[in-house]
């Protein structure tokens, strides 16, 4: 194979795949339940909450998930914490001067 018939394979290939990850795989409630250790019947009763896709018109629609998304809502990653300040010492409430030791003014 030459040079340029490897490129025209290597683009094709990365097209290919470039299509298949704007689409990523649906679960089903099943697979839902299944996958993340839940009740079928709750991955029905939270299926606005999951981001279920509808797929049809009628009154019951076949649901779908994305992998993504229920991950984010079953396991959501803590928020970053703020750097912790530096503590300042804990006192007492009395002043010392020198080596005297002297109460506040009330």
């Amino acid at each position: 194979m030459t040079t340029d018939e490897l490129d025209d394979v290597a683009r094709r290939v990365a097209s290919r795949l470039g299509r298949a990850a704007l689409w990523p795989e649906l679960l089903t409630a099943a697979q839902v339940a299944s996958r993340f250790g839940v009740a079928r019947s709750w991955v029905y009763a939270h299926a606005h909450e999951l981001g279920a896709i509808r797929l049809g018109n009628g009154p019951r629609p076949r649901l779908r998930f994305d992998p993504a998304i229920v991950e984010q809502v079953l396991n959501p990653r803590p928020l970053a914490a703020a750097p912790a300040a530096e503590l300042l010492p804990i006192r007492d409430g009395r002043r010392r001067v020198g080596d005297e030791e002297r109460r506040p003014r009330p």
